[in-house]
């Protein structure tokens, strides 16, 4: 089914999210915007050491290392169905959102910080928005 998109009103729309994001209040698929540290540390009892850290981005060549270091080979690969080739035509695209982003500098910084431990432990490129936050 065909999507339709206000772009007058997504500048609202990402100042709601970040706003919903930072007060930390639960909304529909909020958990999807977790912090990858939050994933990391949000079991019970002492944390393990990691010696192998993947990120969703790079996932195959996680997990070919990961593979190897368990002595194993990895024989496939994961599947790529969050691409913005699999989603309904009419929504705004990753780069929209980073522009309203960049067109509002306060809501860039939230983001920020908002995921500093992941910029930090996870060695993410910081937005030009952030230098200096941290």
């Amino acid at each position: 089914p065909g999507c339709s998109f206000d772009d007058e009103k997504f500048p609202e729309i990402v100042r709601a999210f970040v706003h919903d994001k930072k007060c930390n209040y639960y909304f529909y698929a909020a958990e999807h915007f977790v912090s990858q540290s939050a994933f990391v540390t949000q079991n019970s009892g002492c944390a393990n050491d990691l010696d192998t850290v993947i990120r969703l981005e790079e996932l195959d060549d996680g997990l070919a290392e990961l593979a190897e270091k368990v002595g194993k080979v990895q024989s496939c690969d994961m599947g790529d169905s969050n691409s913005a080739s699999n989603k309904p035509g009419g929504l705004p695209s990753e780069s929209q959102t980073m522009a309203i982003l960049k067109q509002i500098p306060d809501l860039m910084k939230d983001i920020c910080m908002i995921y500093a431990q992941d910029f930090i432990c996870y060695d993410y490129e910081l937005p030009v928005e952030c230098e200096g936050l941290f």
